[in-house]
């Protein structure tokens, strides 16, 4: 039996929390022995609708883990191993900013990438060398699980300028290698993926099946239909794939495709964050509803 852990999740208003606390409940408990969830957000509307909708999940799951919440992240933290980190300062009129002014001056507005990526970097530092800092002195023990964007900068920042032990992550490379791996399973059942590259800026490299390297033949069946060379978009995906002989993020269109990346935010009818705010809504009605 794996030995009992205290998670807590610092900006657990998050839409993104019940993907989180479904990733734990389903993890065997020999595997990950989840004692107690904690749950920290500054919105205390949010936070409670969080905290109700979690209490429902683990008690259908029928998993004894012990739910709190609070404002106070000190509270929060004592006895922790884990903090999870997922805050967004300046929420998603931020975020929109940040996305919206880059684009009057013909650049790229985006939440990790040019100057959309900088403000966010700016306004979400500070705060976050303050939770770190918090961490270190209640539960120095514990590691900050981070996926408070742009992970690599504000990673770096806390890794810098605190005493706290940190870890940057991002969903973005195992949704890739999960995706992957199911268009590839007929042919290679027992395939294993190795991915290198920083944070949205990640590429799977390597493919291993049967202990041979098959990357190049791995590659060619994932871009079989996609034999373009060029047009208005430049390099296709599959031709950059098969140059580089890795699988891009879909990330790295910021930096390979920027023209076309540019042209597509002006021609959209709303920001990013503007139909993300959307979704959000939804999900928190949906979560508010008990049942």
């Amino acid at each position: 039996m794996a030995r009992e852990i205290s998670i807590c999740i610092v900006g657990a208003g998050s839409s993104y929390t019940p993907e989180l606390i479904d990733g734990l409940i389903a993890a065997p408990p020999e595997q990950v022995a989840v004692k107690s969830i904690r749950l920290m957000d500054v919105d205390e509307r949010r936070l409670e609708i969080m905290a109700g909708l979690t209490r429902r999940m683990i008690g259908r799951a029928e998993r004894g883990i012990e739910v709190a919440s609070d404002t106070r992240l000190d509270r929060m933290l004592e006895g922790c191993d884990f903090v999870i980190t997922q805050i967004r300062v300046g929420g998603m009129k931020g975020r929109h900013l940040d996305e919206s002014i880059p684009l009057k001056y013909g650049i790229i507005g985006q939440e990790t990438t040019g100057p959309g990526g900088m403000l966010k970097a700016l306004r979400t530092i500070g705060p976050m060398i303050e939770i770190a800092r918090t961490v270190a002195e209640v539960c120095p023990q514990a590691y900050i699980l981070n996926y408070t964007n742009p992970s690599g900068i504000i990673t770096e920042a806390v890794s810098k300028h605190t005493d706290a032990r940190i870890v940057g992550l991002c969903s973005g490379i195992p949704q890739m290698r999960r995706r992957i791996h199911e268009k590839l399973k007929d042919r290679f059942g027992d395939l294993k993926t190795y991915s290198v590259g920083l944070n949205h800026f990640g590429f799977v490299h390597r493919f291993v099946s049967g202990g041979k390297d098959v990357t190049s033949e791995a590659i060619e069946l994932l871009y079989e239909d996609d034999r373009a060379e060029g047009g208005e978009a430049g390099i296709s995906e599959g031709a950059l794939a098969r140059l580089i002989q890795a699988v891009p993020i879909s990330y790295v269109n910021y930096f390979f495709h920027a023209h076309q990346k540019l042209t597509d935010a002006k021609a959209a009818p709303e920001t990013r964050a503007q139909t993300v705010e959307k979704i959000e809504r939804e999900v928190l009605d949906e979560a508010s509803r008990a049942g």
